[in-house]
């Protein structure tokens, strides 16, 4: 998931060296030491994390307390890296700051990988959500996930999408993209005059028609069935282009 962007702050070297070796796998990271939060808006400004990590524990709680109160003033998620032994009235101010998650230090590797990959496939979904309606007020694009990154596509520029089956692929003049969703819901995200269900399983964009010829319509060389019942239709559709 490269260019989701994370900002590790932590004054303990073990957490730096442990959760930067996690974070570093799948994502752009860069660490800030806790003692040294003087130039925190610059930082933000600059590197514009999509998730910030903050170490948490028992002795520099309260600094670390006012940068997850300033991190929600500026409506950047974070989630907090707590020591094993983290009292409880220290955790319960922490949850109050609503973080995205709390990892430990002291949970396995796999379970703090897992953990903090599901929050960042959440905030994801929630960016993508968002996306999604600005999209739609502009009925010229669609927005979907590909390989975890966002992809905005003008309609005019699909040429047909393909199911493959519980997922499908939507193809272009210069790429091909893999979704995980059913090609009947893209067909209800496109919603669109120039796009038709000619069978089952294409879904295609009339204005790139290159050939016609009985059951088969050929875009970009790619020879595409037409199913009988959808036969009488396409040809009233390519009239009236």
């Amino acid at each position: 998931m490269q260019n989701f962007r994370c900002l590790l702050i932590a004054s303990q070297s073990s957490i730096r060296d442990k959760f930067s070796k996690l974070l570093a796998r799948d994502y752009d990271l860069y660490i800030k030491n806790k003692e040294n939060t003087s130039d925190f808006s610059v930082l933000i400004d600059s590197f514009k994390p999509n998730l910030v990590v903050i170490e948490l524990n028992n002795a520099g709680y309260v600094n670390s307390l006012e940068l997850a109160n300033k991190l929600a003033s500026l409506r950047i998620s974070f989630i907090f890296l707590a020591q094993e032994n983290l009292a409880n009235g220290i955790y319960n101010l922490a949850k109050n700051t609503n973080p995205e998650a709390i990892l430990y230090e002291d949970y396995s590797e796999k379970i703090n990988l897992n953990r903090l990959n599901l929050t960042i496939e959440r905030l994801i979904q929630r960016k993508f959500t968002s996306i999604e309606k600005e999209v739609r007020h502009k009925n010229e694009s669609i927005c979907f996930t590909d390989n975890s990154k966002l992809v905005t596509l003008k309609k005019s520029d699909i040429l047909f999408s393909k199911a493959e089956r519980n997922y499908c692929k939507i193809f272009t003049k210069t790429k091909a993209y893999f979704l995980c969703m059913p090609l009947k819901k893209i067909e209800t995200k496109i919603q669109s005059q120039q796009m038709m269900r000619i069978h089952r399983s294409f879904l295609i964009n009339l204005n790139a028609i290159d050939e016609h010829y009985g059951s088969t319509v050929v875009i970009e060389g790619q020879s595409i069935p037409v199913s009988r019942s959808n036969k009488k239709e396409l040809k009233k559709r390519l009239l009236a282009l």
